[in-house]
């Protein structure tokens, strides 16, 4: 490879560029790894709170039922679920804010336009919130009915 600087030797230029390129970016999987999260916080908090019913599901053998199975004298695993319930019920509606303006500092890039990319993260992460909006209005299985009970 030709170094285009006349006086450094052509073999420090490709040493250098030979090395950046096999070091691992760490900050920016870092980087992805946290918006990820970020915009994905509204589901993985939607499945955090349905933690406790899955959790009571499984030690009742039936699905809970809401003024009769109580979340709190069912078992250990639930109480622990049921903490971790309300944790993301408390911090959902923050992080529906965060994710929605991670939408425009998305590190990750495709081959569209960005106002196109933003665009489509937009609709995604739409859809993604109007489904929950959906099953926390029509609550299915009754399980913040039980949460709440």
């Amino acid at each position: 490879m030709h170094s285009l600087n006349p006086y450094r030797p052509s073999s420090v230029a490709v040493e250098n560029t030979a090395r950046h390129e096999d070091e691992p970016d760490r900050f920016s999987l870092q980087k992805r790894l946290i918006w990820s999260f970020i915009y994905f916080y509204p589901p993985l908090a939607w499945l955090g709170f349905h933690s406790s019913w899955l959790a009571a599901w499984y030690s009742l053998g039936h699905i809970p039922r809401p003024s009769i199975d109580d979340p709190a004298s069912i078992s250990t695993l639930v109480n622990v679920c049921r903490l971790v319930s309300l944790v993301c019920l408390l911090t959902l509606p923050l992080g529906t804010i965060l994710g929605f303006f991670a939408i425009f500092w998305s590190p990750f890039r495709f081959r569209i336009r960005p106002a196109l990319q933003i665009l489509v993260l937009l609709l995604c992460y739409l859809t993604l919130v109007g489904i929950i909006g959906l099953t926390i209005e029509f609550d299915p299985g009754r399980s913040i009915e039980w949460f709440l009970d």
